[in-house]
């Protein structure tokens, strides 16, 4: 999460809490992995044709 007035912040939410990271090493490793999740991502529309075959699959 990033806001104009804090600094950068890392959330991560586990099934029993939530961790704030903000060691300059822990947004690094993070911003690298949402990076790289971005690069690798789908379209939208390939998106929701990727889940409709998979729906269609299913039935």
């Amino acid at each position: 999460m990033e806001f104009p007035e804090d600094p950068k912040i890392v959330y991560v939410e586990t099934g029993t809490d939530g961790l704030y990271l903000e060691k300059p090493q822990e947004l690094a490793r993070y911003t690298l992995v949402f990076k790289h999740l971005c690069a690798t991502a789908l379209a939208p529309d390939a998106s929701l044709a990727y889940l409709s075959d998979m729906i269609d699959k299913l039935k």
